[in-house]
């Protein structure tokens, strides 16, 4: 496939908030790109006036790239500007290896356009009660996991601990996942992660972000123990997952339901309180009709669901501004078109198989990716 820029075209970045930053193509090998990219962003794709405006100095910085956003059109080439050369200034940095949607990323974070995802996690598996000073020493977003209780388990310090990270996180596996009673008086855990878990833990109303890995025994009855979770991720290996046991969960606002078996129609009530949605590899699934008119629904993402047949519901959402389309290589162009019915469209990611057939949904519809999930950019925050 021919590659639609050259070294010297200026690019255009799609950014949060439906803004846009500039670059230029330094040099290019096959799959890798060397650019210069702009902090200052612009309202819509960069004119030519924006551009010769970025040559006399400000602030840019240099990265090495996939060429697929350039490939994709997602990042289109606006063409070179004539005899500009000798106008750049000279790139002082060596060039950073990121991925385009951590380019787009950081541009945002730089103007402001969306809140920082935080410092990257780190795990501490614990066996026992670590000495004095060493749990202290943890950083706020640690997650503390373990599977038995800790030789020596102090729940006050655990609790104290808590109470001054409010990032920190908790994951039981293992035998710890059917032996609860560690969480008997959590006061200030917000996100909680079980492992297969074989026993309805104590109310716990502190708890906001809440992970199954393997959908839980209990159905409503676990599901009421968390009577203020705001986010629920269950993965659960083809395993039948009843939407109607989160009803007790009202303040439910995000759910990210991966390989389970969804009877989508059934939880009606449920999704109506949605904000977010991702379905991923969801077994057998065939229609997303029940999704249409979803009052609340702004944030969705439909992944690995091979036996899907039409994506036409996705037009009746009337609020839908965040979309991401992977792996799904049954539908069309012409299925696709969809898309430009969807007024209130800010982020889209497509991979739907093939190169040329993204590159296409990418030139029609020119649009940043979506953040991760549940959508930590406007307007979601």
């Amino acid at each position: 496939m021919k590659r639609p820029f050259r070294d010297g075209d200026w690019i255009a970045v799609p950014l949060a908030a439906g803004r846009y930053a500039a670059g230029i193509v330094l040099s290019s090998v096959p799959k890798v790109v060397c650019a210069r990219v702009y902090s200052r962003t612009f309202d819509a794709i960069p004119t030519r006036g924006d551009r010769e405006s970025l040559l006399l100095g400000d602030d840019a910085w240099c990265v090495l790239v996939s060429d697929r956003a350039l490939v994709s059109l997602r990042w289109p080439s606006l063409g070179a500007l004539p005899a500009a050369r000798d106008r750049e200034p000279a790139a002082s940095l060596s060039p950073r290896i990121l991925a385009p949607a951590q380019v787009e990323r950081e541009l945002s974070l730089r103007a402001n356009l969306a809140p920082d995802a935080g410092p990257p996690l780190r795990v501490s598996d614990l066996r026992a009660m670590p000495p004095n000073g060493e749990l202290e020493a943890l950083p706020d977003g640690t997650r503390l996991q373990w599977r038995r209780i800790p030789h020596g388990f102090d729940d006050e310090r655990i609790y104290g601990w808590l109470a001054d990270r409010p990032n920190a996180s908790l994951r039981l596996y293992g035998p710890a996942s059917n032996d609860v009673r560690c969480l008997d008086g959590m006061r200030n855990l917000r996100h909680l992660s079980i492992v297969r878990a074989q026993a309805i833990p104590p109310e716990l109303a502190c708890v906001t972000h809440l992970r199954c890995e393997g959908v839980p025994v209990g159905g409503a009855a676990f599901f009421a123990a968390f009577p203020n979770v705001a986010s629920l991720a269950v993965a659960g290996d083809g395993a039948n997952f009843d939407l109607v046991a989160l009803e007790p969960a009202s303040t439910l606002r995000a759910l990210d339901a991966r390989t389970v078996v969804l009877d989508l129609a059934a939880g009606a009530r449920v999704l109506a309180r949605l904000t977010a949605l991702r379905l991923y590899a969801a077994a057998s699934l065939t229609s997303i009709e029940s999704l249409a008119g979803l009052p609340a629904l702004r944030v969705l993402a439909l992944e690995r669901l091979l036996w899907l047949a039409s994506l036409e519901p996705l037009c009746r959402i009337d609020g839908l501004a965040s979309l991401d389309l992977s792996k799904l290589p049954q539908f069309s162009l012409e299925e696709l078109a969809v898309l430009a019915r969807l007024p209130c469209l800010r982020y889209l990611r497509v991979d739907v198989g093939g190169r040329r057939k993204n590159a296409e949904v990418y030139r029609r519809f020119p649009l940043p990716e979506p953040w991760p999930f549940p959508g930590t950019g406007p307007p979601f925050c």
